[in-house]
């Protein structure tokens, strides 16, 4: 390859892809004799006439590119090499609040989004917990409730083997790992579910190990409150 054609297109600032296309080769082709003929390319640089210019227009990084025809590693080459700073890299609180919107569900306000964030997590969360109530039948298996999913819990039947917390359930997880859990669990409704613990609890409970002047005294205090 000719040593001076070579030296003559990278001082114009052409990449090894362009150089590629002119001499007819591949671009590894042309790294392999501009490392052996120690040429290297010349950098594009932006004047900074120009850059002022996009700065002056408010243009952040994705408009300056668009606007001078360059790609993004020659414009923060340029804006390095002078000094300058690009606007959107300054953060503006009076812009950042003007721009924002409320959520249509809370009415919070959130940044170009028509959802806030803990709205979203919460359909989320209610999304999973519909389809899980239904996959167990949607109903107390107990009594026979079905009028709100809020009221219907998931009780593990072995407390030992509880891996998941299903009132927690959110995107983090992949929804068949909540398919498992449920597969331990009894679908009741949150009165259901009282009763249910309390019974457990009285069931291991150890009276027999209480004296009967603590018990005296425990209802001394509790006639007290």
């Amino acid at each position: 390859m000719d040593k001076l054609l070579l030296a003559k297109l990278a001082k114009e600032h052409n990449s090894q892809r362009k150089i590629a296309e002119v001499v007819g080769c591949s671009y590894r082709t042309v790294g392999r004799w501009m490392k052996k003929y120690k040429i290297e390319i010349t950098p594009t640089m932006i004047s900074k006439e120009r850059l002022d210019e996009c700065i002056a227009l408010g243009y952040g990084e994705n408009k300056s590119c668009a606007h001078l025809n360059v790609s993004a590693g020659t414009y923060r080459r340029s804006m390095k090499h002078h000094g300058l700073k690009s606007p959107h890299k300054d953060f503006s609180p009076a812009l950042y609040f003007d721009n924002m919107g409320s959520c249509v569900l809370c009415g919070k306000k959130c940044h170009k989004r028509t959802i806030c964030g803990e709205c979203t997590a919460r359909a989320t969360r209610r999304g999973i917990k519909s389809a899980l109530v239904f996959l167990k039948g949607g109903k107390c298996e107990q009594c026979g409730y079905d009028k709100s999913i809020a009221a219907l819990d998931f009780h593990h039947t072995n407390p030992n083997g509880k891996e998941i917390a299903l009132n927690q359930a959110n995107a983090q997880k992949h929804f068949l790992t909540y398919v498992e859990e449920i597969k331990k669990c009894e679908l009741l409704c949150t009165r259901c579910h009282r009763e249910r613990h309390e019974t457990q609890d009285l069931k291991n409970a150890d009276f027999k190990t209480v004296s009967d002047a603590t018990m005296q005294q425990l209802l001394v205090t509790m006639g007290t409150l």
